[in-house]
């Protein structure tokens, strides 16, 4: 075989790892989002290809991620010629998508098929994917942001989980693999090995926590419920991890501009502080009372949330009520910080509610990009902003956070934010990553003595411990 002829000329590191792991056909790369882990996967494929151990690559990824694979990320790097599909889940009931979906799937030579892991929770998207694994065994199957599968007995773990058998390459990445806490490693890493566990030790799910978690019971009316109050064998932990990982930071291989984190406050108005102040009162008073699930809190958390956005939301946490009396001072404080702003700039907002508002603030400045946005949407949206054509990308962090390279913002906003450690630290990395030039300036806009405080608190402290696991040198953050 001649040697391989990169299509574009990798960094040091891609090269590096490229040339460690061409030939091994389970790796895991943790690197942080915008050191460029893509690239050295498809040049794996290619070469894989060229030496006629694989054809087919099969990637799985968050929405909207999925289509940056066939429309970006293969054309600039694969230096070999195959056909690509892009699973576009509002066209399958199309006649035009079942034809295009049937050549794809019988065509013979190397082929890649992008879907999004919604998808693989369809009959269509299932069989699809089965159908290209299951009668051969030179399928390459790659895990974009592999933590979307970090929950064990989830149904869409258990799916991709069945898929892993046919696939003798496999190669899962993201850069934030511990988002809550070190169980998150333990079905991302079983993607490379189902085995892997076990072979160290760990026979299922429940021994891994007993062996890394600290439980302590506590009585409740309803009976003992073990909490986890904490963490212990984590260099074992970290040990185990790298042994098939690679895991770089932006500082460690690139030189990019400085984040630059500052914090805009603003105090609710004496209606807004009146609800929430009731609605915390209560929400105490709950958890005192009884075992409490984690989506009943999280229901409650977000109806405080949006109390401090001034409207008052029913307990699905979305469907408005009514809006609070009053100036809706997150808002204002909004309008004053967009102001000063003299390039264009990114907005993150956790609710459709926020999106939808800031979107009547900005008027035709903006472009958004969230859940209700169509696929050809999405697109369009992106191509507006990096033309220059609109100042400001309007955006939720769940459905734009990841894939998208948005480096001609020079500000990032976040008019609220999440628990979510990825989310956040994904959405940060949309503009700072290659091809930025400039600081970028990140605000947060936080309403005093409220729930604001508290979310980036335990942002902070997340993302402590995953460094503690993954090896990270900790800087201050936020």
């Amino acid at each position: 075989m001649q040697e391989y002829e990169f299509k574009t000329k990798p960094f040091e590191h891609q090269l590096e790892v490229f040339k460690e792991t061409k030939d091994s056909p389970r790796y895991a790369l943790f690197w942080e989002m915008g050191c460029g882990k893509t690239k050295p996967v498809i040049d794996t494929f290619s070469y894989q290809v060229q030496k006629g151990a694989v054809k087919t690559l099969v990637v799985l990824a968050p929405n909207g991620v999925h289509t940056n694979w066939i429309t970006d990320e293969i054309p600039t790097h694969c230096p070999i010629k195959l056909r690509t599909f892009c699973w576009n889940s509002q066209k399958t009931s199309t006649a035009w998508f079942k034809k295009e979906l049937k050549e794809f799937l019988t065509h013979q030579g190397p082929k890649i098929i992008a879907l999004n892991y919604d998808a693989v929770m369809t009959k269509l998207g299932d069989k699809a994917v089965r159908k290209l694994i299951e009668d051969t065994s030179d399928s390459f199957l790659v895990l974009d942001e592999s933590q979307y599968i970090k929950t064990p007995g989830a149904k869409r773990t258990m799916r991709i989980l069945s898929y892993v058998r046919y696939c003798e390459w496999r190669r899962i990445l993201t850069g934030t693999p511990i988002t809550n806490n070190p169980f998150d490693i333990y079905t991302q890493m079983k993607v490379l090995d189902l085995g892997y566990w076990k072979l160290h030790g760990l026979d299922n799910f429940t021994v891994f926590k007993q062996y890394f978690g600290v439980f302590k019971s506590q009585q409740f009316s309803s009976g003992t419920v073990e909490l986890v109050v904490g963490f212990k064998n984590l260099d074992h932990l970290k040990q185990l991890v790298s042994a098939n990982s690679s895991r770089l930071l932006k500082d460690d291989v690139l030189t990019l501009p400085e984040k630059l984190y500052s914090k805009r406050y603003f105090e609710m108005n004496p209606e807004q502080r009146r609800v929430y102040d009731e609605l915390k009162n209560d929400f105490v008073t709950f958890l005192n009372g009884d075992v409490v699930t984690a989506d009943l809190a999280i229901v409650r958390l977000q109806r405080l949330q949006q109390v401090t956005s001034g409207y008052l939301p029913s307990e699905d946490g979305e469907t408005v009520h009514e809006r609070i009396g009053g100036e809706n001072r997150r808002m204002a404080c909004l309008e004053d910080v967009v102001r000063d702003v003299p390039h264009q700039g990114i907005i993150w907002a956790k609710y459709t509610r926020d999106i939808e508002e800031i979107a009547k603030l900005l008027g035709e400045e903006c472009v958004t990009y969230y859940g209700a946005t169509s696929h050809d949407d999405r697109i369009k949206a992106r191509q507006r902003f990096r033309a220059g054509e609109v100042k400001w990308f309007v955006g939720n962090p769940d459905a734009a956070g990841t894939g998208l390279t948005l480096v001609e913002a020079k500000t990032v906003i976040y008019y609220n934010t999440s628990y979510k450690l990825a989310a956040r630290l994904q959405s940060e990395d949309r503009a700072h990553r290659i091809g930025q030039n400039n600081n970028v300036n990140y605000v947060d806009i936080v309403a005093l003595d409220s729930i604001d405080i508290g979310i980036v608190q335990s942002l902070v402290k997340k993302r402590e411990l995953s460094g503690e696991v993954l090896g990270d040198e900790l800087k201050e953050w936020i």
